[in-house]
């Protein structure tokens, strides 16, 4: 098991912690520079969402194959959005 941790002020570094050795380990960065970025996991990847790259908000997607350890872009969003991970919280309490 691994944690993710994107975050920060218009970065594109992703650290996972592995419990194993008790420490935080660079990955792939993504090729998007992000902030305010929304984040989910699903079927064993996870999902860089929107966000903004310190000049305009995003509508680009980016998932992450922890099997290969790289990220890849997937189908952007219809609009530009940042601060998408209120939605997803407000998803997964609804639902």
């Amino acid at each position: 098991m691994k944690f993710f941790l994107i975050s920060g002020d218009s970065l594109s570094t992703v650290e996972a912690y592995k419990p194993s050795i008790g420490r935080w380990v660079p990955t792939e960065a993504m090729s998007t520079v992000r902030s305010r970025v929304g984040v989910a996991s699903l079927h064993g990847r996870l999902y860089a969402i929107g966000g903004y790259n310190g000049n305009e908000r995003l509508a680009t997607v980016e998932a992450y194959d922890s099997s290969t350890e790289k990220w890849s872009m997937v189908a952007s969003m219809s609009r530009k959005r940042r601060f998408v991970y209120k939605r997803l919280i407000i998803l997964r309490i609804i639902f």
